[in-house]
């Protein structure tokens, strides 16, 4: 099945915190699958990054801080980390990124 952009429209309702960004990412990889090697293929599954930048829809401010927060709570290696763990050890880093922000 070709990746039909409609199908993977975000909701109208943007989060407006990195913590927020990080919450929805996880919801997003959750719903739509994991990738490596690309930010997103061409099923609409992703990567961290990619799932950052889905539901940050442009906002340069909260993808950059996300992706920042996401690099203090891992120690630096998304790229690797996405690469070599499974879906949900993605999806639960991206919630541990977010929770360590709510701490703070």
């Amino acid at each position: 099945m070709l990746y039909d952009p409609v199908k993977f429209k975000m909701p109208e309702v943007m989060p407006q915190t990195v913590s927020g960004v990080l919450e929805r990412a996880a919801d997003y990889m959750e719903r739509h699958g994991h990738c490596t090697s690309t930010f997103e293929d061409a099923e609409g599954r992703v990567c961290l990054v990619g799932a950052i930048s889905r539901v940050a829809a442009g906002n340069i401010s909260l993808t950059d801080g996300a992706i920042g927060a996401l690099w203090d709570a891992m120690g630096g290696g998304i790229a690797q980390f996405n690469e070599t763990h499974t879906k949900e050890q993605n999806i639960a880093k991206l919630r541990e990124a977010a929770r360590s922000l709510m701490t703070d």
